[in-house]
Formats: structure tokens, C-alpha cells, sequence
């Protein structure tokens, strides 16, 4: 009787073994959600001492029967030291057949500039206090794009495993929601083409992460309706950080001669 009693008593703690090693299993093997996945490269990419990255923002705006075209790239490397962070930064514009470049370099207490000559302009250095050059705060502008999405607005969303063990999450967004995540982009694009009544539309996220579990590229897609000086405009803009090698360590090169850079006061 007894040995019976044992036997069965085995069979039952097998039986419950199996059922639990079969749940483990399955959730170490599972892949992961589109909220994990974003969730962790949130936190991985915001804790980076330093990043190497390519900012690009493509707009394209019709308006008084023309089109105009406003690409601009910024390559940037940041060390996010206290005070203020270290960086380098080329920036890179055009509009109306005229191109635009930059060059600068932050050590933490002054930022420094040299612009090329032009066709129309001399060649300029000069360096001005940080805190006279707060609009080119670029970890402020990569915060403005990587914002972290709302895990109902992705509990349809199945993310693609690709070759390098990366993974993207593609969303089309309610515009009420888009709005209020990206809310500091748009007040950005506002206040820097001047425009008012801004009508948010067609509005795609693709995010990127790598296998390691950093933000890789961040792609933020929609068009604008809006009013700019009285004159209506339709719009598109594409905005996107792509990430060099994150976790890797940067390193951050001064413009030559800055140090002799006049000072002026911006």
C-alpha cells in the first residue's frame, strides 16, 4: 500500500515538474514584446556616459505653389559630463540651393564654432559660454524624438527579428497620441519655421533596437498642415537618430585652433 501511495505520490510531483518546466521553457524561449524590447532600449541608451550619433531631419513644404526642400543633418558624439556635456557636432543644411555647414566643439564651458566661407559669406570662429548656446543642446533634441511609447498603442504590434539579431517595431499612430508624445517636436518645428495651426497627419513610428537591447535608429514620419506668415503650407517630415555602435566608447576630437577662437556674446 504503501509503495503504491509513493508511486503515485511521484507521479503527481512529476506531472507538476513537467507542467512548470514546460512554462519556464516556453517564457525563456518566447520572443520578446514590442514594450519589453522599447522599454529596456529606453533605459540602456539613457544611461550611456557617451554616444555617437546622426540626427537628420527631411522636410519637404509646398506652399504658394512652389516646393521647398529643408534637409539637415547633424553627426554628433557626446560625453555626458557634469555641468554640461562634451560634444562635437557637424551640421549639415540646405534650402532654396543654398547649403549651409558647421562645426562645433563643447568642452563643457564654452562652445565653439567655425562656419565655412560661402559663395555670399566669409569664413567665421568664434566661441561663446554655454549658456549663451543653450539652443544647440543636441541631448535635448535626441530626447525630443526618443520618447517612449504608450504599451497600449503597441499591444498589436509584433516586432521583426532581423539578421544581426536586431529587432523593428513599426506603428501607425492615432494623431491625438502622436501629438501628445512628440509634443515637444512639434513645439520645435513651430517655433523654428514660425507657424501656427498645426495639423498633424499620417503618423508612423519605426524604431530599431539592437540585439544587445540600445536604441539602433529611431525613425519618426507624419505630415503637417499649418500657416506660416498668413500663407498656408502642406508638409512632410521625416526625423531620425541613427546610433553608432551604442555601448561603445566615444571619443571626442576639439576643432583645430579653437582654443584662439574670439569670443562673442551670440
Amino acid at each position: 500500500m504503501k509503495n503504491i501511495l509513493k508511486r503515485r505520490l511521484f507521479a503527481a510531483l512529476l506531472a507538476v515538474l513537467m507542467v512548470f518546466t514546460g512554462i519556464l521553457f516556453s517564457a525563456c524561449n518566447r520572443e520578446p514584446t514590442a514594450t519589453e524590447l522599447l522599454t529596456k532600449a529606453a533605459l540602456n541608451t539613457a544611461s550611456l556616459d557617451s554616444y555617437a550619433a546622426v540626427m537628420k531631419m527631411d522636410m519637404s513644404m509646398s506652399m504658394m505653389g512652389m516646393t521647398i526642400d529643408v534637409p539637415m543633418t547633424v553627426d554628433m558624439k557626446i560625453k555626458n559630463t557634469l555641468p554640461s556635456p562634451v560634444l562635437s557636432a557637424h551640421c549639415d543644411m540646405s534650402m532654396i540651393g543654398q547649403q549651409i555647414k558647421m562645426d562645433l566643439y563643447s568642452d563643457g564651458e564654452w562652445m565653439y564654432f567655425s562656419i565655412p566661407a560661402t559663395e555670399f559669406t566669409e569664413a567665421l570662429q568664434y566661441k561663446t559660454k554655454i549658456s549663451a548656446a543653450d539652443e544647440y543642446d543636441f541631448n535635448e533634441d535626441v530626447a525630443d524624438l526618443l520618447k517612449e511609447l504608450p504599451e497600449d498603442l503597441l499591444k498589436d504590434v509584433e516586432p521583426i527579428k532581423n539578421e544581426d539579431g536586431s529587432y523593428t517595431i513599426s506603428a501607425t499612430l492615432p494623431t491625438e497620441s502622436f501629438n501628445e508624445i512628440y509634443n515637444d517636436l512639434l513645439d520645435s518645428l513651430s517655433a523654428d519655421y514660425g507657424a501656427i495651426d498645426m495639423e498633424i497627419g499620417n503618423t508612423k513610428v519605426e524604431i530599431t533596437v539592437t540585439a544587445d537591447g540600445y536604441y539602433k535608429e529611431y525613425i519618426v514620419d507624419f505630415t503637417m498642415k499649418m500657416n506660416i506668415e498668413d500663407v498656408e503650407a502642406d508638409a512632410t517630415a521625416k526625423c531620425s537618430v541613427v546610433f553608432e555602435n551604442p555601448g561603445e566608447p566615444v571619443e571626442i576630437v576639439p576643432i583645430e585652433g579653437c582654443e584662439n577662437f574670439p569670443e562673442s556674446e551670440m
